[in-house]
């Protein structure tokens, strides 16, 4: 392949950027993963060590955010989560995921307060629908999260198609009748 953006089957760039993003999604699978199957001391003691090997990797300490919460860590989680939204400029979906463990240890002011900035944040910038949802669940409007979904839906979010059958963060949503309508049109079916 000739000179271009992709040389040698990677991206253009620095290699400490390329192998920043490798390492990145090696802990990703490996901190995330056995936390999904109920293994969360050892999805915990992975995403600690990927925020460890690369403490300037949002996705790092998102994930370690995520691990953290689904272990009832919730204080580090918050921590993660800081970190996650000052390394990169706030991104959305940390803070809907922030929103969340804020409610989860009873700081619903904090919840409430990022989901009020993540939709100022829409107006000056791309918000997706399924962040919006996120955090409107957290702080319990599941009329507004059911919006969001179906918006999510219209619009062909794929962060939605990963997050609405198994995140544990949308059970709440989930366990309302009117969800299946999101399931359907993401072609779900009935079952969840």
């Amino acid at each position: 392949m000739g000179p271009g953006p992709y040389r040698g089957g990677t991206c253009g760039g620095s290699p400490r950027i390329r192998d920043r993003s490798v390492v990145s999604l090696l802990h990703v699978d490996i901190g995330f993963q056995p936390g999904e199957r109920g293994n969360t001391g050892e999805a915990l003691e992975a995403a600690r060590l990927g925020t460890q090997r690369d403490p300037e990797a949002l996705v790092n300490h998102w994930i370690h955010g995520l691990v953290a919460r689904m272990h009832g860590s919730l204080d580090e989680s918050l921590s993660a989560f800081r970190s996650a939204a000052e390394i990169g400029e706030r991104p959305p979906i940390t803070l809907a995921h922030w929103a969340i463990a804020h409610r989860d240890k009873g700081n619903f002011a904090e919840a409430c307060q990022l989901h009020e900035e993540l939709k100022a944040l829409s107006a000056r910038r791309y918000v997706s629908n399924t962040s919006l949802m996120v955090s409107a669940t957290a702080i319990g409007d599941l009329d507004a999260a059911l919006e969001f979904a179906l918006q999510a839906c219209d619009e062909r979010e794929p962060l939605l198609v990963l997050l609405a059958r198994n995140f544990a963060d949308l059970q709440r949503l989930r366990e309302d009748p009117r969800y299946a309508e999101v399931l359907r049109r993401l072609a779900y079916g009935k079952a969840v």
